[in-house]
């Protein structure tokens, strides 16, 4: 299923991270790997359902986004080496099929490519905060203003990026980001409010939910989904128009044991059992039925 509107550089360079596309997860991923071989390396953000660029005898790191079964193997076949660094249990089988790789459920791409890179040295501390987000766990103090913070200012260069990693790694400033990102949470939080209370009924996959249009908002998609699944919704549906693509955020409430990772994986996508997410077409049916 071929993304009209997204289209990957040509492969110039022997060696080529390949990261989960606009993810600060993935992003951190390859920043990590960047620290270790710099411009020895070629960085392709990659997407879902768009298809990779046929590339023959290289050496292919996968961070924070893994091919599927069939890709793997075809890569395989051209004679390149497969390096998968993932965390998402809708890859686990293929991630662990290959000689050299990394997964675990419990840490997020940006931390096992940085113990991966650099198993000598500590995980610098705006990563675990962005593990701490991407897996929901929420367990280190001001997790969600850093998050904030740093969305504000990430542009998804190395140079920037290193810049933020020292801004968290000092005492200082970190103070003052955590104050920046105390004042967004607030309009933040209105926001995500507003977009839940927009939400519909629907059945998807056989399954009741909750499905709202993020519109221009994607950003929050997580956000909103985490709210209506707080609301008690089964499963919640955030989708965005981009372009000639739409954009599927699924969440599931732990209790209820939906794993929606295994419904994203069939419509060619894939994440967690709790947060997932797919796309599509948009001149296709939704996959959904609104109630």
């Amino acid at each position: 299923m071929k993304n009209s509107t997204f289209s990957y550089p040509p492969i110039t360079k022997r060696t080529v991270v390949f990261y989960h596309n606009d993810c600060p997860d993935g992003f951190a991923g390859a920043w990590a790997a960047w620290k270790k071989m710099g411009a020895k390396a070629q960085y392709v953000p990659l997407r879902h359902q768009v298809p990779l660029p046929r590339v023959r005898g290289k050496t292919l790191y996968f961070i924070d986004i893994a091919p599927d079964e069939k890709t793997a193997k075809r890569l395989l076949l051209a004679r390149n080496e497969v390096i998968i660094i993932d965390h998402h249990v809708s890859r686990e089988k293929i991630a662990r099929s290959q000689p050299i790789h990394s997964f675990s459920l419990s840490n997020s791409g940006a931390v096992l490519a940085w113990q991966f890179f650099h198993a000598s040295k500590t995980v610098p501390q705006l990563l675990r905060h962005i593990e701490d987000m991407d897996l929901w766990a929420l367990q280190l103090p001001h997790t969600k203003e850093i998050s904030l913070w740093f969305m504000v200012h990430n542009d998804f260069t190395f140079r920037t990026f290193t810049k933020l990693v020292r801004v968290i790694a000092s005492s200082a400033s970190r103070r003052e980001a955590i104050a920046e990102g105390k004042t967004i949470r607030g309009y933040e939080q209105k926001l995500v409010r507003l977009l839940a209370d927009k939400a519909s009924a629907a059945r998807f996959e056989g399954k009741r939910a909750a499905v709202v249009n993020g519109g221009a908002l994607k950003v929050l998609s997580s956000a909103v989904g985490n709210e209506l699944v707080s609301r008690g919704f089964p499963i919640a549906i955030v989708w965005s128009q981009e372009g000639n693509e739409m954009y599927v955020s699924l969440r599931s409430a732990r209790s209820t044991g939906i794993d929606v990772s295994k419904l994203a994986v069939r419509h060619g996508g894939g994440g967690h059992k709790a947060a997932a997410g797919f796309s599509f077409p948009a001149d296709k049916p939704k996959p959904w039925k609104t109630l």
